[in-house]
Formats: structure tokens, sequence, C-alpha cells
């Protein structure tokens, strides 16, 4: 068995005189840098680090993977690991750390004309990302909205419509939807719409919830 971790950071544009901002010269841009680390075969998240808005030094990327995989060795000793990241967590450091610790990895180099193409689709997407996460409070926001819905989906949407559906998708058809709830002594009754297509697997997944620890 092997755990994946995905290491990667995001831009957070910053407005006004915030804690930790700094002048980014390839954005042009104020801006905040956090790093993130995601389960790479689950895709849930494992640690969000807000961090000024400049490229991470090795220093600080070993820093983040010791405390990350000394969690991760304590809880499952025997357990293999592989990091994954973009060239910019490509260092010496980095490399002598995984070694060292007997790390798999899985790390980009140089980028060349080819990848550079690719790369700016992929910055384009992270900018437009980043205008609706200004905030870092609305940063982690979003962190706790995905662990929510990924774990929604993972432990109650399995064997209905949206078992494999995008979130999007899961808020507007399964969470976003208009219901009458009425409050008993003993018990809450919710009565859902009759146009409503879904009402066999919105039950389930309520039956489901309702036995959930």
């Amino acid at each position: 068995m092997a755990i994946v971790l995905d290491i990667d950071d995001t831009e957070d544009v910053t407005h006004g005189h915030q804690q930790l901002a700094l002048f980014n010269a390839f954005f042009d841009e104020y801006r905040y840098l956090p790093i993130h680390i995601y389960e790479g075969k689950s895709g849930k998240l494992v640690t969000t680090v807000l961090r000024p808005g400049k490229r991470p030094s090795a220093e600080e990327i070993v820093a983040i993977l010791k405390r990350v995989v000394r969690k991760i060795r304590n809880a499952w000793p025997g357990v293999g690991i592989l990091l994954r990241a973009d060239s910019h967590y490509t260092a010496p450091e980095v490399i002598e750390f995984c070694e060292t610790e007997d790390l798999k990895y899985a790390l980009g180099l140089t980028p060349n004309a080819v990848l550079r193409k690719k790369a700016a689709a992929l910055v384009e997407d992270a900018e437009r990302r980043s205008k609706r996460e200004r905030q870092p409070v609305r940063l982690f926001l979003h962190s706790m909205t995905y662990i929510l819905l990924h774990t929604l989906r993972w432990r109650h949407l399995h064997g209905t419509t949206w078992a494999r559906a995008q979130f999007d998708t899961i808020r507007l058809e399964v969470l976003k939807i208009g219901a009458r709830v009425r409050q008993l002594r003993t018990r809450i009754k919710v009565h859902l719409p009759t146009s409503y297509p879904w009402q066999a697997d919105w039950t389930k997944i309520w039956t489901s919830c309702r036995g959930s620890p």
C-alpha cells in the first residue's frame, strides 16, 4: 500500500496591507502563495499552508514535508509514500530528503517549449480561480468545503445517481434544493417537492447520513 502526496501552490491575490502579502514580479501583483498537499489517489486534502507570495525555498519545502511525513509514519509505520510535484519543488535538498526518508518521488524538471505551452493554460486557469479566492479565510473555507463534499460523496452517495458526480452537480441537485422541514418532538421530517426527480436517491442519502457515527 502507498500514499501519494501531491504538493503544489496556488496564487491568492491580496488587497490592502495584509500580513505575509508580498509583491510577486512574475504575476505583477501582491499575493499569497499558499501550499496545498493532497492525497493523490483519493483526492483528500492533507494540509494547506498559508505563506507569503514568493517561490518556496528548498528549506521551507523540506520543513513542510518533514511534518507531514512524520505524522503519516506515526499513523501507518509501514506505508510507502510517493511525492509528486512540479519543477520548482525540484531541488537537491528535496531529493536528498526523499532518499533519506525512503520516499519515492516524481518531480518535474525545467520545462521545454511544449511544457511551457501547457503550463500557460494551467497558469491562466489558476489566475481565474485566484480571483474567486482572494482572502485567506475564504481559502480555508474553500478547503473545508472540499473536504465535506468529498466525504459526503465517499460515504453517502455510493449507489446513487451522484456516486461519481462533480461537486457542482452535488451542490445543485442534492444540497441546494427547496424542501419543507418539520421539527417534531422526537424527529425531523423533510418534505421534498413532488417535482423533485431524485426523491428515492435523496431518501437513501438521508438514511445513510442518519446512520453515520
